[in-house]
């Protein structure tokens, strides 16, 4: 594997030709993920059969909507040897939540097809079953999300202005690794209909969470994201405790499209909600509404809390400081897979 390195521009290739993985904290997404390159190495020396692949690497999309009084979540997830997808409508201010979920066992299940050819830079995303349908396109300005859900009464054709991503390359374990591509408070455009009625898309944002790699067999992760206007100004946050912590994290803080890295943060959970703090963060969150999903297979665990509410207090970017009083999510994990 390579060694460190962090700079504006990203590798042209993730996973080189000889299986090594190039390690950084990027201004722009890697154009190729090399994943015909994959090699599972083995912590007592050489290489994994290719078909453990199956079970070490994972790949999810995570798309986050605020309409405003309403967030709309979309997740979907490829474990390799199984998928699953969920999606929620809330209203966190009246503590109102509805969501599907669907989970299925092996390689080819689901219709789920996560085609990243160019990276995260283009390529497709696609869920298609008997309960409805997520499409994304991605080209180097623009990511059109289409989506049509009856189960929830939800359904939306929007385009998203790129923002500067943060893209990130950790080790993770004695031979893993870790790549995330986060945009956040992308402007939108197009429609959205919910329970039938459409949506003002004038003030609304939007964030895509891109991973994969091969993760620990156990991971934690706290995470808290958000996204508000300052005037006229969008502005977002994303930060983590847990996954991408190898000299680097994956908090950052968007106003206008433009990046800002920070220090890490910690997270204290205070009943429902949490206090998240560090050198360039003090904020309150309160939960209003959530989305579980806990099971205990043995082999396969997981416990999954993801509460939608409201952040208050302040960031620090650049000695300027941004009060902050704005819709988001904190997530709290931990899975065994």
């Amino acid at each position: 594997m390579n060694g460190w390195h962090e700079c504006v521009s990203a590798p042209d290739r993730l996973v080189q030709p000889d299986g090594r993985v190039a390690f950084g904290w990027w201004r722009e997404a890697v154009g190729d993920l090399g994943l015909s390159q994959l090699r599972i190495p083995d912590p007592l020396g050489g290489v994994k059969p290719g078909w453990q692949r199956i079970f070490r690497f994972k790949r999810w999309e995570f798309w986050s909507l605020d309409l405003g009084h309403v967030l709309i979540g979309l997740a979907l997830v490829d474990l390799g040897y199984a998928r699953s997808m969920f999606a929620y409508v809330a209203e966190p201010a009246l503590n109102k939540l509805r969501s599907m979920q669907v989970k299925a066992p092996g390689l080819k299940s689901l219709g789920i097809n996560l085609h990243w050819p160019e990276g995260f830079q283009s390529g497709k995303t696609l869920l298609q079953t008997r309960r409805g349908y997520v499409q994304v396109m991605a080209q180097a300005h623009e990511l059109n999300l289409c989506f049509d859900l009856p189960e929830l009464a939800v359904k939306g054709d929007l385009r998203m202005e790129r923002v500067e991503p943060l893209s990130l390359c950790v080790p993770a374990g004695a031979t893993g690794w870790t790549y995330t591509c986060k945009e956040v408070a992308m402007r939108m455009t197009g429609s959205c209909e919910v329970d039938g009625q459409s949506c003002d898309l004038s003030r609304a944002l939007a964030s895509v969470d891109r991973s994969l790699g091969l993760m620990r067999r156990e991971t934690a992760w706290q995470w808290c994201s958000l996204m508000g206007w300052q005037a006229d100004q969008p502005y977002g946050l994303n930060a983590a405790l847990g996954v991408n912590e190898s000299g680097q994290t994956e908090n950052a803080f968007w106003l206008d499209g433009r990046l800002c890295k920070l220090d890490s943060v910690s997270f204290h959970q205070t009943g429902q909600g949490c206090f998240v703090s560090g050198t360039h963060v003090a904020l309150n969150f309160n939960g209003m509404s959530q989305f579980n999903d806990h099971f205990d297979l043995g082999l396969l665990a997981s416990r999954f809390t993801q509460w939608q509410g409201r952040y208050r207090g302040v960031i620090y970017r650049n000695e300027q400081s941004y009060a902050i009083d704005a819709q988001g999510l904190w997530e709290d994990h931990f899975v065994r897979w």
